[in-house]
């Protein structure tokens, strides 16, 4: 079984579910995108500029989303737990955020996320977290922002979203920021048809 390749589709084999995505996301103000790399890319947008605090074990696609931005490295456990003390002694006024990573579905423990809540309050820091690999364990945890590709999950050729109490407002229609999309875009055989909820499509190769 391959999670996350290239899957080719009948369209008109697929009909809208009343159990849906959308649906899953509705209360944390989401946004799609045409891929995950495309929403962080967004998302690193709306991030004063400054440090951002990565973990270790990262893919490049996370590190380019972040340009204009310094990144630097936080080291994890060997079972990919956040080290916390490598982790607060890098913090300082100058971290604008911390990506919060949680690996192969296994959610960061409590206490972690507990000592991650205390040092933003103390620095002013805000939380990306990528929710690619735990968005069915926890939809959020403490995540100003929260980022998942899709098609890791479905059978999808791209998708991804942005979501959290911190997720950029819908651009204006009449702003030059490229919205709406140009083109015929229905994918209505995954989220309702645009008139629904609220996109944005940028062009890249799916991550």
């Amino acid at each position: 079984m391959e999670l996350g390749g290239e899957f080719y589709l009948d369209l008109n084999a697929l009909s809208e579910k009343h159990h849906s995505v959308e649906g899953y996301l509705s209360d944390e103000h989401p946004l799609y995108f045409d891929s995950g790399r495309s929403a962080l890319r967004f998302a690193a947008r709306s991030l004063r500029s400054g440090t951002i605090l990565l973990p270790e074990c990262i893919c490049d696609s996370v590190i380019t989303a972040f340009s204009g931005h310094t990144p630097r490295f936080y080291r994890l456990t060997p079972s990919l737990e956040i080290d916390m003390d490598d982790l607060l002694s890098k913090l300082n006024g100058e971290v604008s955020a911390v990506f919060l990573m949680h690996y192969f579905g296994a959610v960061q423990p409590r206490a972690i996320l507990e000592q991650l809540e205390a040092a933003r309050l103390r620095y002013g820091f805000s939380i990306v977290e990528d929710t690619t690999h735990s968005v069915f364990s926890a939809r959020r945890t403490i995540g100003d922002l929260c980022v998942c590709s899709l098609r890791k999950w479905f059978a999808l050729p791209g998708g991804g979203a942005l979501y959290g109490p911190a997720c950029p407002v819908q651009p204006s229609p009449s702003s030059s920021s490229g919205w709406p999309p140009s083109g015929n875009m229905r994918w209505s055989w995954l989220w309702p048809p645009p008139t629904a909820c609220r996109w944005r499509t940028e062009v890249s190769t799916c991550c």
